[in-house]
């Protein structure tokens, strides 16, 4: 069902209210995401070059999760990529505080966005071991997210008769999202099925149900925690040695991909790894980077 915040349903609200039902006005519904991601696609030309902007537009469009039948005619689905692509840009040319405010409207939209945040704050925090000193542009990203955060849940408070009814939203939205990242999908993407396997490999048609995957994954859970721990364990002894936009940009994509099962299409959260601080046509690792993401895309579409 519906997944969305409460924040969201505020922002359909505001875009719907009194809008007629016209063929004109779902066309133009419909292209806002088409117009967002023509923004955030200039702005990766802004603060990178054109040409790494080109292979951000090809990664993305030509990504199967993508594809019609999801995502046609929707409203505001990207906004929230649309939002953090914007939001590494703006790290990179220094404007931290409007890099919080960005990160914070994806994160009010879809929660999981947060771990951009996350990512972020865990950055300062090794920086300000080493050096016994914060940064003051991670003060700006801080106090300019929460701060944005705040202002955000307050106008989902409006969607509600009364400021009570409004909290209550965000309780039915919290109780719902458990229930619905408890369970697994045939159209989910996340590096937890991996743990998910029944172990039959005798019969290629059959396979685990999906809720069958949730009780499976139960009781290998600590395999995949420990995982997880081996994982990330070269990203976060390499932090000091990695800029701000580059950390950010992997452990968010990885977090994403890794501690999340979400549906499908939201793998268009993988687009950050383009996006670390290297030149993409002279870098290698980065240039085989894209290719796997390319190549992953051509496998998507060739499988499905």
């Amino acid at each position: 069902g519906f997944n969305g915040t409460p924040f969201y349903a505020w922002i359909l609200s505001v875009l719907l209210h009194n809008t007629d039902i016209t063929w004109d006005e779902l066309i133009w519904l419909g292209l806002l995401d088409v117009f967002l991601m023509m923004v955030a696609f200039g702005f990766v030309a802004w603060a990178w070059d054109v040409k790494t902007a080109a292979i951000v537009v090809l990664f993305f469009c030509a990504n199967f999760p993508n594809r019609f039948i999801h995502m046609g005619g929707s409203i505001l689905r990207f906004d929230y990529i649309a939002m953090l692509i914007i939001a590494l840009a703006l790290l990179k040319k220094d404007r931290f505080g409007l890099a919080g405010v960005c990160a914070a409207w994806a994160t009010a939209e879809r929660a999981f966005p947060g771990v951009f945040a996350a990512g972020l704050a865990l950055k300062a925090g090794i920086d300000l071991l080493a050096t016994r000193k914060l940064q003051r542009q991670y003060l700006y990203f801080g106090v300019a997210f929460a701060g944005t955060l705040l202002v955000l849940f307050g106008l989902s408070l409006t969607l509600g008769e009364t400021m009570s009814a409004g909290v209550d939203n965000w309780q039915d939205w919290w109780a719902n999202m458990k229930e619905h990242t408890r369970h697994t999908r045939g159209f989910r993407t996340g590096f937890k099925h991996m743990f998910m396997m029944d172990g039959n490999v005798t019969d290629k048609y059959r396979f685990a149900g999906w809720s069958k995957k949730t009780e499976l994954f139960e009781a290998p859970s600590h395999y995949y925690w420990l995982t997880m721990l081996v994982l990330f364990a070269p990203l976060l002894v390499a932090a000091r040695k990695l800029d701000a936009v580059t950390f950010a940009a992997i452990f968010a994509a990885t977090s994403f991909f890794t501690l999340t099962i979400a549906t499908r299409y939201y793998y268009s959260m993988m687009v950050l790894f383009l996006l670390v601080d290297r030149e993409l046509f002279r870098d290698r690792k980065q240039l085989l980077l894209a290719a796997v993401l390319m190549l992953t895309a051509a496998w998507l579409t060739k499988i499905s």
